[in-house]
């Protein structure tokens, strides 16, 4: 398959034990003839098996009977433990190892447009512009995911969906990446903001971005840790990761934000939603909105008072 010019692509990996290597790449390549499944050894007991897709109307489909073939899989053969699936985003220029020049910045909700620290730009009248470099981390405005989350940041913050709690100052920007939710929260609601990351490389690239941002990066306090060790309250909790890594927070992030307060996650197809949104609504939260860009979808949850 020929990297497509304009769609970003989804990287899809799944760890299987060694034993079922075998089983399991015969299944996979029998559902998705055309995606190029390759081994990665381990020496843990396990390998990785990759490939790549184009993020088109079909991805969500795709994804959807790779995770339901894994499940029947592991029914089969007795698996104690489900075989995780993480997915990756590589823009269009990566997949086919050139970078395009982005001149004008990328206006990515009513009041935000996101552009390159490497030309001139100007927002425009009534906008707010970030420029995001976003070196070995994820998250420079253009992935479908992050463009739900921003959209997401401010319609909240511009009051659509009712008013922030009256403990307002602090938001939680969990998995920061290049820190661009977190100087959108600071930029467009003058929310002080945590960013958190477990990548030292997320660490160096939000803080070149703070630099780059000085207004609402002097808002923004970055640090370098397990989410975990988080604790509140936060007004805003932010989270753009992956569906494994939701799953393994959820509480974590619950108990961060506070009462009355407000949840806005993201990273996840619109396959892997149910079982994102599904503990946190027997928490007690409610859906406020549900965005969907091609097969990527987010939520926005209020935390009852």
């Amino acid at each position: 398959m020929t990297p497509c010019e304009h769609n970003p692509w989804v990287e899809v990996a799944v760890k299987v034990p060694r034993e079922m290597e075998g089983t399991v790449s015969a299944v996979l390549s029998s559902l998705a003839p055309s995606m190029m499944w390759q081994n990665e050894k381990r020496d843990s007991g396990t390998c990785l098996l990759k490939a790549t897709l184009v993020m088109d109307g079909q991805v969500d489909r795709i994804l959807s009977r790779i995770d339901e073939a894994l499940r029947q899989v592991e029914a089969k053969h007795l698996v104690s433990e489900p075989m995780p699936v993480e997915l990756q985003v590589l823009e269009a220029d990566e997949a086919g190892g050139s970078r395009p020049r982005r001149l004008q910045p990328r206006r990515v909700s009513p009041r935000l447009a996101v552009g390159s620290p490497c030309h001139g730009i100007d927002g425009g009248s009534g906008h707010t512009v970030l420029l995001i470099d976003p070196k070995e981390a994820f998250g420079d405005g253009y992935h479908p995911s992050t463009r739900i989350a921003l959209r997401l940041v401010d319609e909240l913050l511009s009051g659509q969906h009712g008013p922030l709690p009256a403990v307002r100052d602090w938001a939680l920007d969990a998995g920061c990446g290049t820190g661009v939710l977190a100087l959108a929260a600071a930029a467009l609601g003058g929310l002080r903001v945590l960013a958190v990351d477990l990548d030292p490389r997320a660490v160096r690239a939000t803080r070149g971005n703070l630099r780059l941002n000085p207004e609402p990066g002097s808002k923004v306090f970055l640090t370098l840790g397990e989410l975990s060790c988080i604790r509140g309250p936060f007004c805003v909790v932010m989270a753009n990761l992956v569906p494994t890594l939701h799953v393994k927070v959820c509480e974590t992030l619950w108990q961060a934000v506070v009462p009355g307060g407000w949840l806005i996650l993201s990273g996840f197809c619109q396959t892997h939603k149910d079982s994102i949104l599904r503990p946190y609504i027997q928490y007690g939260a409610t859906e406020e909105a549900c965005p969907v860009d091609h097969a990527w979808a987010g939520t926005l949850l209020h935390k009852p008072a």
